[in-house]
């Protein structure tokens, strides 16, 4: 099948990828609806389309700012989203069950609820990144797979 240029460039223009002016973080994450963002992907996304952004810019508009959030989506990927944008992917992705089902299947559902209560524990107003959590609670291999499910519902 041939390329159509015309078509190409469109699509380059509508991710962004043309480069021609400086947008911040958050102005590229809701030009494009959201930008796939897994780590380090989401901060090479941001570098693909934002000249000079540095990683605390990315850092900045999720921790500190709190403009973006990264949320796990389409198959469940991760992404940023804008946060008044959250409502929506959350009612468009909503598969708490589906995520409950696969913790539980992997550990069982008697951990999965000791998991979640010690969560909410290390959490209490903080924030913390998945590798944080995964860290304290001391998991890895497949009991990590299984929290990343946790996390998402």
């Amino acid at each position: 099948m041939a390329s159509n240029p015309q078509l190409d460039r469109e699509q380059w223009n509508r991710q962004l990828l043309q480069r021609t002016r400086v947008l911040t973080v958050e102005d590229a994450v809701e030009q494009c609806a959201g930008l796939y963002a897994t780590a380090p992907t989401s901060y090479l996304s941001c570098a693909a389309r934002i000249p000079g952004v540095r990683k605390e810019d990315l850092d900045r508009a999720l921790y500190e700012d709190r403009a973006l959030v990264r949320i796990a989506a389409l198959r469940g990927s991760g992404f940023l989203i804008p946060k008044d944008r959250i409502d929506m992917v959350v009612s468009a992705r909503d598969r708490k069950e589906w995520y409950e089902g696969a913790v539980d299947k992997i550990v069982g559902e008697a951990v999965r609820k000791r998991w979640a209560r010690k969560i909410l524990d290390l959490l209490d107003g903080r924030i913390l990144r998945a590798r944080e959590i995964r860290s304290r609670l001391g998991l890895s291999g497949k009991e990590a797979e299984a929290l990343r499910y946790l996390l998402t519902s």
